[in-house]
């Protein structure tokens, strides 16, 4: 091959995903820690933990972080350190230069991170340190990850009574990030069984024709050990060239389906029976009501022909 040809960007690129687009070093079905550790500390990170996420401690924040990266297995805590004097200093533009130069790192070092993985096959993002916020949830919850609950899950420090992360090393004279890290039950499989081999997500090409189709073979596409601990009830009503409906009922890693929506559709009818004659006994009433102000009003005097003080019953 020419000089000129190992130069060129295409065939640099090429030479560098086959020394680095390799399976990650596995601990039985999981990343090794250490291997990931390494991995973070090498992209910048002064400290950095992990959490699975099933932990009790995401509880109040798990739904939004799979609306984010549905399939998030772990998150990535790490913290990047700040220069003591710069904080503690009384001028208000050093300490936010400090800290604004702290912040950017934290967002370089996530980056870093989640580019190292994705070369390894494992699909990762790193939500922002800070800024930018999803401004159109304001004035609900904006931030994507909340960072310091998750780096006291990872073991990085405690929370002080400032509302700080205070780590056991570096104090609260620290930045959080978080990376999300994604995989599946496939995934784990593929790399047991091929350690040397690169995974690569792909479409499964399953695309039914029919309706019928599509509710006979769920259960062949669900994962029931993703939906251990859910409760989840879903009404479909198709239209079109085919009208069905069906209820599908997923409970604790289980999956039901109910055609024609059952007792839910019947319970929906009780409803609008009790609705429906909710508004007769309104309109009755209403009509009741009018009529015996009618009563009164007539009952009441009124002036007829002849004496003034003559009185007339309707």
């Amino acid at each position: 091959m020419s000089d000129h040809l190992q130069t060129h960007p295409t065939v640099i690129r090429f030479h560098e995903r086959g020394t680095t687009n390799i399976a990650p070093p596995m601990a039985g079905d999981v990343l090794d820690p250490a291997w990931l550790r390494q991995l973070c500390l090498d992209a910048g990170a002064a400290d950095v933990g992990f959490v699975a996420i099933d932990r009790a401690e995401l509880d109040s924040q798990r739904a939004e972080l799979l609306d984010v990266l549905p399939r998030t297995q772990a998150l990535i805590s790490f913290v990047c350190r700040m220069n003591r004097a710069p904080i503690r200093s009384p001028s208000r533009s050093v300490a936010n230069l400090e800290f604004h130069h702290a912040g950017d790192a934290v967002d370089e070092v996530g980056h870093r991170i989640v580019a190292s993985l994705e070369q390894h096959g494992i699909t990762a993002l790193n939500p922002a340190m800070g800024f930018p916020m999803e401004m159109a949830r304001f004035p609900g919850k904006t931030w994507v990850v909340s960072h310091k609950p998750v780096a006291v899950a990872a073991g990085l420090g405690q929370i002080g009574i400032h509302r700080n992360v205070i780590h056991p090393i570096f104090g609260n004279f620290i930045l959080l990030g978080t990376v999300l890290v994604a995989g599946s039950d496939v995934e784990v499989h593929v790399r047991k069984r091929f350690p040397h081999k690169r995974v690569r997500q792909v479409g499964n090409g399953i695309r039914p024709q029919r309706i019928e189709d599509f509710l006979n073979n769920l259960h062949l596409v669900f994962k029931k050990n993703r939906a251990v601990g859910l409760d989840l009830t879903y009404h479909f009503t198709f239209t079109g060239a085919e009208s069905v409906e069906a209820t599908i009922v997923i409970r604790d890693g289980t999956l039901g389906l109910v055609t024609a929506h059952e007792h839910w559709m019947d319970r929906l009818r009780e409803v609008e029976d009790e609705l429906e004659g909710w508004a007769t006994m309104k309109t009755a009433n209403r009509t009741h009501n009018r009529g015996t102000m009618l009563q009164r009003g007539c009952s009441r005097s009124s002036r007829c022909n002849g004496h003034p003080r003559a009185r007339t019953s309707c």
